[in-house]
C-alpha cells in the first residue's frame, strides 16, 4: 500500500502548510522541512489559512494514496 508521511507546519507568514517528511527514503524533522521550503528546495503539498484546514487536507491526501493501490 502506498503512503506518504507528512507534517503540518505553521510558517512565518501565518499560513499552515503540508509537506512530506520523508524524501527519497530519508526522514526529515519539521525544522529541516521548514528550511527546505524557505530555500525553495521543497514545495509544500498544500497551503492553508488554518491548522484545521491543513489537517483536513492532509488526511484527504493520505486517503487518496491508499485508494491508488
Amino acid at each position: 500500500m502506498a503512503h506518504e508521511v507528512s507534517v503540518t507546519i505553521k510558517i512565518d507568514s501565518g499560513f499552515w502548510i503540508n509537506a512530506p517528511s520523508k524524501i527519497k527514503g530519508k526522514h526529515y524533522t519539521e525544522d529541516q522541512i521548514r528550511n527546505k521550503i524557505i530555500k525553495g528546495t521543497l514545495k509544500p503539498t498544500s497551503i492553508h489559512k488554518s491548522q484545521t484546514e491543513a489537517l483536513k487536507a492532509a488526511k484527504k491526501r493520505s486517503k487518496s494514496f491508499n485508494k491508488k493501490k
